[in-house]
């Protein structure tokens, strides 16, 4: 199983030998199983939900609540149960369907953090 690394060791490592024109930007971990993926210090997704209110979600006996930050609604999940929030069916108004949960983009947890993109 492989080391996992900090966000700040990544950073710490991704900076190389550049010219003056090189433009460096430090490596955003992700998981193998979910490319592109945003995944904190502690291994876990970033996984959004669709409607902008506060939800509570239980996924193989792991509890997550999804808190509302600048009009983000997003819980750090962890990666073992990424696949079935993203399988998940809901909706309303008689129409249920896949897409309930995503995965949060780069820009999405920025704004969520700090409510800049």
């Amino acid at each position: 199983m492989p080391k996992k690394t900090t966000v700040v060791d990544t950073i710490k490592n991704a900076v190389r030998h550049r010219s003056s024109e090189e433009v460096i930007v430090p490596f955003v971990p992700t998981t193998v199983k979910f490319p592109g993926a945003v995944v904190n210090e502690n291994g876990q997704v970033a996984i959004r939900y669709y409607q902008t209110i506060p939800k509570r979600v239980t996924v193989n006996k792991h509890d997550y609540a999804f808190s509302v930050q600048h009009n983000v609604s997003l819980a750090w999940v962890e990666e073992s149960d990424v696949a079935t929030l993203l399988n998940t069916v809901g909706g309303c108004c008689g129409n249920p369907q896949k897409g309930v949960f995503k995965l949060c983009s780069q820009t999405n947890v920025n704004l969520w953090r700090t409510g800049e993109r």
